[in-house]
């Protein structure tokens, strides 16, 4: 049985389009190690949508919820088709918690595309990124399983690596760190997490 503490995403009516979301689609929310804690199904085209996810029972042995400050993973599956699609998504920065779960949190998404794959697929880490767009400082949190190191790379919008970051991990959970970008030219960037043999990417604005 789930405890009261819950986290709300919300779902803005001008996303599901462009998402590609139809009447009767589902999106559901997973913890990093693939679990899903909440499903929302689509009910209007033209309606604003909440997705509610639940935190982890302390009374229970097994793991059954999000862990406080755990990253927010969103995949949809659509019925017309019967395919399971992972959401690599940016949440509104003017919300208190952007992906991150928290015991009575909130949080809303900003934009998003789509990367098909399935429920089962490791190869993915989520992550979020904040503040993001930013000036000087970005900080990067994930969940990890595993005490292994972590590498971040910044690409540029040629490809090209702009920075190199390496963190020991000194125990697995939760892991946060802050980055600094001001060197960097304003612009377009993309960061890339390797961590726990698992990778993750996400795009960067910097500005001046």
């Amino acid at each position: 049985m789930h405890t009261g503490q819950s986290h709300l995403i919300l779902i803005p009516a001008e996303l599901l389009n462009k998402l590609e979301l139809q009447t009767g689609d589902g999106l559901g929310g997973f913890t990093s190690s693939g679990l899903c804690c909440g499903v929302a199904v689509i009910t209007e085209l033209n309606k604003n949508h909440g997705l509610t996810i639940y935190g982890d029972d302390p009374f229970t042995p097994e793991k059954d919820g999000f862990a406080e400050g755990e990253p927010i993973l969103l995949r949809q599956y659509q019925t017309e088709q019967d395919l399971e699609m992972n959401l690599l998504i940016e949440f509104d920065p003017s919300f208190p918690n952007q992906g991150n779960f928290a015991g009575n949190g909130i949080s809303a998404l900003k934009m998003g595309e789509t990367a098909i794959g399935t429920i089962g697929n490791s190869g993915e880490l989520a992550f979020n990124l904040f503040p993001n767009p930013t000036k000087e400082k970005v900080t990067l949190s994930w969940w990890q399983e595993n005490m292994r190191s972590a590498t971040i790379y910044i690409f540029n919008a040629f490809g090209q690596v702009a920075k190199e970051f390496q963190f020991g991990i000194s125990s697995a959970g939760m892991q946060t760190v802050s980055l600094d970008v001001s060197k960097l030219e304003r612009g377009t960037y993309f960061i890339k997490l390797h961590a726990d043999q698992k990778y993750g990417t996400k795009k960067l604005i910097l500005f001046r």
